[in-house]
């Protein structure tokens, strides 16, 4: 899988077609589960690819890959790339050229207004109502261009802006304004945003916008008393209103991605487990707590030791396939302290586990008690959830503290019963007693169907099971 992650993008037409492969694909869920993890690999190394370039090689980041990269952690299968931000914004800047022949005799302050009522009049910007201002889908640069309903925070909706304007001649950036993203207009040297000289040549003139709100300016008295009222002090005001770099909008952006998926969580971010709605909608939780933390990581040094435990369990529990990313770009920055070693045998154990052939787990005599099978889907009978079998013991085989913490003994048949590894709807991977399991007479959902290829080759109606894909382990099953 790592060989073909490195051919990059020249192997994602033929990723593409086997995400799609036929309902009758003889391995369809195999072929769709593994050209998708394979996919969104090599997505997510493009967009860190876009972020890391400007800590190794001090590239100047543009707006659009700066933020457009954290689409590449929740792109899947959708139009939306960072070339594919590219494309749309050059786009747009040449349907406002056409519907505004006009251009090149407005002033800087005429630009701005009519740029900004062109965004609001292709819906590009704002939401629908304020339910919708946590909605986690409206934090991504891509999603906002090319999802039909074109929902836009403000951080993402002045960066809409800004990308446009910048690509008519017009000197916007995001300010650093707090709660509200804002626009900062700038006028050329020595003129003012009426095209009138000013006293100096190296004097500018500075204006603000918020396309998310309303198409007229803002004026910098308004957001200076706004700034007044939150207990701002005076001499921080000019400070606060100069435009912000691509770095600091990044932080704002997952800081704000992180709002989103933590809704209803007060401490730490949640764990993988607790995302149960992962396949309910776009964009998918996981990835985006995952590129959160990416950026997180990568450019907010001074909190980078707080973001590591919640990276590296992301990374363990579903993104081992970049334990080259992992090697060569996380644990050089932590090389020299304790952690260090930690993420480096946590590493060599996951490629020693790659390396290594999986034990062979015959049906004999010592295992006449297990009575179920893998690629069996079962309901929890206490906790309810979905599962499938992807494994088996003849009896409880967990560490003595994990039968203690989870009161194994206490069970009808205690640890001497059959237990099975089992995967479940919500990703997560369990290990569940006999007399919990409740075989299921339906067809599996969505969200089994879409993780099942992980181990499976297709769904069997008749059987009532998944063909397995794991029989060089369980070759009886």
């Amino acid at each position: 899988m790592q060989e073909i992650i490195k051919q990059g993008y020249e192997a994602k037409a033929v990723l593409l077609k086997n995400c799609l492969a036929p309902d009758d694909a003889e391995d369809v869920l195999a072929r769709r589960y593994w050209s998708l993890e394979i996919l969104n690999a090599m997505q997510r190394r493009k967009g860190i690819r876009v972020w890391t370039q400007v800590m190794k090689e001090g590239k100047e980041l543009s707006l659009e890959e700066a933020l457009g990269a954290f689409d590449m952690f929740v792109l899947d299968t959708r139009e939306g790339d960072i070339s594919d931000i590219t494309t749309r914004l050059d786009q747009l800047a040449k349907q406002f050229r056409a519907a505004v022949p006009a251009l090149a005799e407005m002033s800087t302050r005429q630009k701005a207004v009519e740029i900004a009522r062109f965004v609001r009049a292709q819906d590009l910007v704002g939401i629908y109502g304020d339910d919708e201002y946590h909605i986690l889908r409206n934090r991504f640069l891509g999603l906002a261009l090319f999802d039909e309903e074109h929902q836009a925070l403000p951080l993402i909706s002045v960066a809409i802006y800004c990308c446009i304007a910048q690509r008519l001649g017009v000197n916007a950036q995001p300010c650093n304004f707090p709660f509200h993203v804002h626009a900062s207009v700038s006028s050329a040297k020595g003129f003012n945003l009426d095209g009138k000289k000013l006293d100096s040549d190296d004097q500018v003139d500075c204006m603000f916008m918020d396309p998310f709100k309303q198409e007229e300016e803002v004026g910098e008295s308004k957001l200076r008393s706004l700034l007044s009222s939150i207990g701002a002090q005076t001499p921080t005001h000019a400070e606060i209103l100069t435009s912000s770099s691509a770095e600091e909008s990044i932080l704002r952006t997952a800081r704000n991605i992180a709002t989103s998926v933590q809704s209803g969580e007060t401490t730490d971010p949640p764990r993988r487990s607790l995302l149960s709605s992962w396949n309910t909608g776009l964009p998918d939780t996981d990835g985006a707590f995952y590129g959160a933390l990416w950026s997180m990581i990568l450019f907010d040094p001074e909190r980078r030791r707080n973001y590591l435990h919640h990276i590296v369990q992301f990374f363990q529990q579903g993104f081992t396939v970049d334990v080259d990313l992992m090697e060569n770009t996380i644990f050089p920055m932590f090389r020299r302290v304790p952690e260090g070693q930690g993420i480096l045998k946590l590493i060599q154990e996951i490629r020693n586990g790659d390396s290594s052939a999986k034990p062979v787990v015959r049906r004999t005599a010592n295992s006449s008690s297990v009575k179920y099978r893998v690629g069996q889907v079962f309901e929890h009978r206490r906790y309810h959830y979905e599962g499938v079998i992807i494994g088996w013991d003849n009896l409880c085989r967990a560490s003595e503290a994990w039968m203690r913490q989870m009161d194994v003994d206490r069970l009808n048949n205690g640890r001497h019963q059959s237990f099975y590894h089992v995967l479940v709807a919500d990703k997560s991977s369990r290990y569940v007693a006999e007399e919990n399991i409740g075989i299921s007479k339906h067809e599996p959902s969505a969200n089994m169907m879409k993780l099942a290829g992980q181990y499976f080759k297709r769904w069997d109606e008749e059987n009532g099971a998944f063909v397995s894909n794991i029989r060089d382990e369980y070759p009886d099953d």
